[in-house]
C-alpha cells in the first residue's frame, strides 16, 4: 500500500508540474523618444575693419552674456588704424573667422592696385594701401588661411556662416531681399540658418522655421546707430536670433598704436 501511495503522489505532482501556468498579459512597450539636446547659444560677429577698441567692446560684452562660442564672419581688417591687432585678438581667443572682401583686396594689394584704384573711392583706396602696407607676414598667414564660408553643427543642427552670401563674399543681402532667395537658399545650404555680414545692415529674418541673419558690424556701422553689433543665435528645438549692440568706446584721433604709425587719414576712419 505504501508503494501505491507513493506512485499516487507521483502521479499528482506530474499532473499539477504538466498544468498550465496562469496567463501572462502582453505589455506594449514604447520606443524611447531620442532626448534633445539642449540648446546652445552662440555670438557671431562679423566686419571688424580694424577696429580694435570696437572689437574689443562686442568680446567683452559677449562674455558678459557668458557665450562661449563665438564665430567671425570676415573683413577683419581695412578702414580701421588695427589691422594687426584685430587679428591678432581673433587669434588669441580662438574665434573661427571667415575670409572678407575687404581681406582679400587688402592682401591683392599692390597687385590688384589698378582695378581698386578705379573701382574704389579715394578714400577707401588709400585705407587698402594703408592696410596692405603695415599687414604683419603672421597676419598675411591668418588673413589667406581664412575660409570662404563654414558649415558648423551647433545642438544637432547645421549653420552656414558666409561673409556676403552663399553666392559669395562681395554678394550683399540687405534687409529688403525676398522671401522666395532665403528660401532658396537655405533649402540648398540644407541649413537651419545662414548667418551672413558685409552690408554693415544687421536683420533677422525667418523663412519657414528656418532663420537668415546679418550680424551687422563690429567696428563700422553705417546704419545711423553708432553703436556696433553682434547677433546671438539660440540653437535648439527651437530656433531663435537677435542683434545686440555694444558701445565703443573708439576715439576717432586713435592714439599711435604699431599698425599705425602712419596714420590714418580721419575720414578714412570713418568711412
Amino acid at each position: 500500500m505504501a508503494r501505491a501511495a507513493a506512485r499516487e503522489r507521483h502521479a499528482a505532482d506530474a499532473v499539477e508540474e504538466a498544468a498550465p501556468s496562469e496567463a501572462v498579459v502582453p505589455v506594449k512597450v514604447r520606443a524611447a523618444r531620442p532626448r534633445a539636446l539642449p540648446a546652445e547659444r552662440v555670438a557671431i560677429l562679423t566686419d571688424v575693419h580694424g577696429n580694435l577698441p570696437a572689437l574689443e567692446a562686442v568680446l567683452a560684452e559677449v562674455d558678459r552674456l557668458g557665450i562661449a562660442a563665438i564665430y567671425c564672419c570676415g573683413d577683419i581688417v581695412g578702414y580701421g588704424p588695427w589691422p594687426n591687432e584685430t587679428g591678432e585678438l581673433l587669434r588669441a581667443r580662438g574665434i573661427p573667422s571667415l575670409l572678407g572682401n575687404v581681406d582679400a583686396d587688402a592682401l591683392s594689394f599692390p597687385q590688384d592696385r589698378r582695378r581698386l584704384k578705379k573701382h574704389r573711392h579715394p578714400d577707401k583706396y588709400r585705407s587698402l594701401q594703408f592696410t596692405a602696407g603695415v599687414l604683419s607676414e603672421a597676419s598675411r598667414r591668418f588673413l589667406e588661411e581664412l575660409p570662404a564660408r563654414l558649415e558648423v553643427e551647433i545642438a544637432g543642427r547645421k549653420i552656414l556662416l558666409v561673409h556676403g552670401s552663399p553666392e559669395g563674399n562681395r554678394d550683399s543681402v540687405r534687409p529688403d531681399v525676398t522671401s522666395e532667395v532665403l528660401a532658396a537658399w537655405l533649402d540648398q545650404a540644407q541649413a537651419a540658418a545662414i548667418v551672413c555680414g558685409h552690408t554693415h545692415l544687421p536683420f533677422v529674418r525667418s523663412v519657414d522655421g528656418r532663420l537668415f541673419v546679418n550680424a551687422g558690424t563690429a567696428g563700422r556701422p553705417s546704419d545711423g546707430d553708432p553703436r556696433v553689433s553682434f547677433a546671438v543665435l539660440t540653437v535648439g528645438p527651437k530656433l531663435s536670433a537677435e542683434i545686440l549692440s555694444a558701445r565703443s568706446p573708439l576715439d576717432r584721433q586713435a592714439p599711435a598704436s604699431p599698425s599705425a604709425s602712419s596714420t590714418v587719414p580721419l575720414r578714412v576712419a570713418k568711412l
